[in-house]
């Protein structure tokens, strides 16, 4: 949690991986950052995922 919580305060946008692929509709978090609710739901909803930064 610590480290999602500095790669959010640092202004990174966040989304769910599973299997090396994004688990959602990831285009929002272009302009948009999924809050701490958000993250923890996407963990709760896909299980065992990872998490990917968008760059573009």
């Amino acid at each position: 949690m610590l480290m999602i919580e500095q790669l959010l305060k640092e202004g990174y946008s966040l989304i769910p991986l599973k299997d090396g692929k994004p688990a959602i509709k990831w285009e929002k978090y272009q302009t948009e950052k999924a809050t701490i609710k958000e993250i923890f739901g996407w963990f709760q909803e896909f299980g065992d995922i990872n998490l990917g930064i968008v760059t573009g």
